[in-house]
């Protein structure tokens, strides 16, 4: 599976700050509001990851992992692999087989997943409309759940449902449910803002990979 982020990129695609319908939940966006200028007010996050996803015929699966992002830069670091973007360059490396791909980085290209600064930035599409579907007590704080249900019948989403803190101002979970039965949900732990990086935070140094075998693959 190609970084299962990707699924939270094709179902999160303009899922935040959406312009308001005559059906949409103002105190919905509002609560998106409030999430989306939090997280722009801090320049670097790093979060810790848990995602499962269940299907309906098959055995499902769960993995974890961490992201630090900047801007556009980011390190992905997942069981598996480890995935570095410093805008120009992109290094993934497969820890089993010790081996490191190098790539240039294309505009608007996240090798394969979305980052929540890419959810937060699409805040433009009229294509969900938003409800407050339920309030609870979680992780000390009182949380909010909004449903997102896409306007396009023939969506492959049947709902998104994102979970807020009202008190950390930040999204603790989301879940997608699509309409062949697949369940995807993805919890964000541990989200530190204002992270502190340096250049070298999101640079590979194949010194510190004793017989990395590099395959550089840049034009």
């Amino acid at each position: 599976m190609r970084y299962i982020l990707i699924t939270v990129s094709l179902m999160l695609n303009g899922l935040i700050y959406g312009q308001a319908t005559e059906t949409s939940d103002q105190e919905a966006l509002d609560k998106l509001e409030v999430i989306y200028n939090e997280y722009n007010a801090h320049a670097a996050h790093r979060f810790d990851f848990n995602i499962s996803l269940e299907y309906p015929e098959r055995e499902g699966e769960k993995f974890s992992g961490s992201l630090i992002e900047e801007d556009n830069k980011f390190v992905l670091d997942s069981e598996d692999r480890l995935i570095i973007n410093d805008e120009t360059t992109v290094w993934v490396y497969h820890k089993e087989r010790n081996e490191v791909e190098i790539t240039d980085a294309e505009e608007g290209e996240d090798s394969g997943f979305m980052k929540p600064q890419d959810i937060f930035d699409l805040y433009t599409s009229d294509d969900y409309i938003f409800a407050i579907s339920n309030y609870f007590f979680e992780q000390g704080q009182n949380c909010t759940q909004i449903e997102c249900k896409p306007l396009d019948r023939n969506s492959e989403y049947g709902k998104i449902r994102l979970t807020l803190g009202d008190k950390s101002k930040s999204i603790l979970r989301a879940q997608v449910f699509y309409k062949n039965g697949t369940r995807l949900k993805m919890d964000l732990k541990d989200h530190i803002k204002g992270y502190d990086v340096s250049s070298s935070t999101f640079t590979f140094d194949e010194g510190q990979y004793e017989g990395v075998h590099v395959e550089d693959l840049r034009f």
